[in-house]
């Protein structure tokens, strides 16, 4: 924590109990390092191999009425009467919990990335009425093939709703992970989640480091 700081400690976290993929390398890093030391090996460490620069990053603001978006049941639509910029967001509007516990999402269209590629990904959250019950937030899904089949691994970028009447930002840094060739976002609120929230100008933006 010393060593990160305070201010930075969120960009090693999904949520305040589970590190993303950064911060498991980060653990993976430590701990190699204090083996190595422990055994007295004194061979320098190999430098990092070059990153490779994301060409172009990708947003979605809802002004094509979420065209492309998979919007997995009827209490998530696209309306018109709420955004941060434009007119249109994302509406979940859960009244009770799902039926049979189901969960409810919404995913974006496949985007191409690489191993090694650095985002930054954000997306816009505001809650409309306070959350009674359950648990939203903002994830990738991250797929070893080029066409988003195949099961994904599912990264937590950071969770809540945002504030009632409030639109925040919830952001995190991604790094693409070995193997992985596409991913989607996926705004997720789970099956016992009940109250509504709304969720705009989502981003992916390449980053050098």
């Amino acid at each position: 924590l010393k060593s990160i700081g305070r201010d930075k400690i969120q960009e090693f976290y999904g949520d305040m109990a589970h590190p993303n993929v950064r911060g498991h390398e980060r653990i993976a890093d430590r701990l190699a390092t204090y083996l190595v030391d422990a055994a007295g090996i004194t061979t320098p460490k190999p430098k990092p191999l070059p990153r490779p620069v994301a060409e172009k990053g990708i947003s979605w603001d809802f002004e094509d009425g979420a065209k492309g978006w998979n919007l997995d049941c009827d209490q998530v639509t696209c309306e018109g009467d709420l955004a941060v910029s434009g007119t249109q967001s994302l509406r979940f509007a859960m009244p009770v919990p799902g039926k049979n516990r189901d969960h409810r999402r919404a995913y974006s269209p496949v985007f191409p990335v690489r191993p090694g590629e650095l985002y930054q990904a954000t997306a816009q959250l505001q809650a409309v009425k306070p959350l009674s019950s359950g648990s939203v937030g903002f994830f990738v899904c991250l797929y070893p093939t080029a066409n988003g089949e195949g099961d994904p691994k599912i990264v937590s970028i950071q969770r809540g709703p945002g504030a009632v009447g409030k639109w925040l930002p919830k952001t995190n840094r991604l790094e693409i992970p070995a193997g992985i060739q596409s991913l989607r976002v996926m705004i997720w609120a789970s099956g016992d989640t009940a109250g509504e929230f709304r969720c705009d100008d989502i981003s992916l933006v390449p980053l050098q480091e």
